[in-house]
């Protein structure tokens, strides 16, 4: 008897949400296919050939790894190219400056760019060392070399490359690797990385010539962490009587946080009455902590002006909570040159109307004064070696009508040769006489500008002696100023 065996196919697996339900395919099992059972097989004859082929391919190319990062570590990044640099006996490193912030473990490069324009070729050394603040205003930053600085940063920068030789128009760039060690202090860490250069000699001589001077990139810190930002600033720093222009106002910031500071602001001017005369931009400085450094603005007065002004200084600071602060001080402007040029002007303006009220009142005075001639025989007065007198005196007969002071010429006027009498109590006499002093005295002024100063004395002391006979006391004042001023 047959038996006949019916196998009942199972329902096709329901589809939920567009996949097989999870259930049916942990209870079916689908058995594998004839190719697939011969696969296994082969790959499992090949099991340690094929562990052997698959170690020896990954150690190939983790070798091959390996290598190509040795050869990448050890070949130059820097770069030099040469170009036409005009030639000005310098060198050149950019940037000079700058400014990071950075956090503690950062790893971190910087590029910088050198070109010799000295027209020759230089050996070039690189090294870093810290700097600092300064109490000096005037000094902004002292270089410490091999020393450390408290805020120091030396040991976090390494240079690409310690020397190099580079001719004139080229140009190297290269880059310095910055590690900020853990732990580092918050707030602000400061070094340099410095260019030196000797010129390479290529003639007889052996040795190198050095070059003046060095190249520095600053680099300036700011490691995240809490930090304090304050300052304070002096009073401007101005000439209390300045004579003239320009007129320089100092500004001195004192640093007293931890970090470095960059204040900047304006200056304004004003005159007595409040009104503004001039206002000044101040650009910022920088100034590292615990210390102080001044900078210099400039004012250029008008001509005219002159009297009391008052410097108002305003200076803002800081990034994390901007800050601002305010001074002032008060000066005079006198421009002592200007006014002493308008007192020798009008100086010499009265010098001058008062010579020309004199010739005036000298020529009324002779055109009031008759000279009277001589008697027959007798000889004409003379005014010395240098002029014949204008006028002769006249020589009057005694009479009994009134006494009379009678003196010899030679008494009054040495120089000359005339020893006749006359009367000093005439007034026409005293007239000429005085015609004669102004006569010497014009004479002893002739004397003095032809550069016979001894010359003019002589003609001012014989006035004197005539004047004081005379009774002329006003000239003679005059004649001793003359005197005193030729001595």
């Amino acid at each position: 008897m047959a038996i006949a065996i019916i196998r009942q196919e199972k329902p096709a697996p329901a589809v939920k949400g567009g996949s097989l339900d999870r259930q049916f395919l942990k209870t079916t099992r689908i058995p594998p296919s004839p190719e697939t059972r011969s696969q296994h097989r082969l790959w499992a004859a090949a099991g340690p050939a094929r562990l052997k082929v698959a170690a020896c391919l990954l150690a190939l190319a983790m070798a091959a790894a390996v290598l190509i990062m040795v050869l990448a570590a050890s070949a130059p990044a820097y770069e030099v190219t040469a170009g036409d640099e005009p030639e000005t006996g310098e060198f050149e490193l950019t940037p000079t400056k700058f400014e990071l912030s950075v956090d503690p473990g950062d790893e971190i490069a910087v590029e910088v760019t050198l070109v010799n324009r000295t027209g020759q070729t230089l050996d070039l050394e690189f090294h870093v060392e810290d700097f600092e603040g300064s109490d000096d205003p005037a000094q902004a930053f002292v270089f410490l070399g091999d020393e450390d600085a408290d805020r120091g940063a030396r040991s976090w920068v390494t240079p690409e490359i310690d020397d190099i030789v580079l001719r004139h128009g080229e140009t190297l760039t290269m880059q310095a690797s910055i590690s900020v060690p853990e732990g580092s202090r918050p707030g602000g860490h400061y070094a340099s990385l410095v260019a030196t250069a000797d010129v390479e000699t290529t003639g007889e001589e052996d040795g190198r010539q050095a070059v003046p001077g060095r190249r520095d990139s600053l680099l300036l810190f700011r490691v995240s962490g809490p930090a304090v930002e304050d300052g304070t600033l002096d009073a401007p720093e101005v000439t209390r009587l300045a004579a003239s222009g320009p007129v320089a106002v100092g500004l001195v910031f004192n640093n007293t946080g931890d970090v470095d500071l960059s204040p900047s602001g304006r200056v304004e001017i004003t005159d007595l009455l409040g009104r503004t005369v001039a206002e000044i931009f101040v650009e910022e400085w920088v100034v590292l902590p615990d210390a102080s450094r001044r900078t210099v603005v400039n004012w250029n007065p008008g001509l005219l002006s002159f009297g009391r002004y008052t410097v108002w200084a305003e200076m803002g600071y800081g990034s994390e909570e901007p800050a601002e602060l305010a001074v002032s001080q008060t000066f005079w402007l006198v421009p002592w040159q200007l006014l002493l040029f308008i007192a020798a002007l009008l100086l010499l303006a009265a010098l001058i109307l008062l010579i020309i009220v004199r010739r005036r009142g000298r020529g009324a005075t002779g055109r009031r004064v008759s000279a009277e001639a001589p008697p027959a025989g007798e000889k004409s007065v003379k005014a010395g070696p240098y002029r014949e007198p204008a006028v002769r005196a006249p020589v009057r007969e005694k009479t009994a009508a009134r006494p009379r002071n009678l003196v010899p010429m030679t008494e009054l006027f040495p120089s000359m040769e005339d020893a006749r009498l006359v009367d000093l109590e005439d007034p026409e006499t005293v007239g000429i006489i005085r015609q004669l002093i102004q006569e010497q005295l014009d004479m002893a002024r002739s004397l003095y500008v032809q550069g016979d100063a001894a010359g003019a004395q002589g003609q001012l002391k014989e006035a004197r002696q005539a004047s004081r006979r005379i009774g002329w006391w006003s000239e003679i004042g005059m004649i001793d100023d003359m005197l005193d001023w030729l001595s």
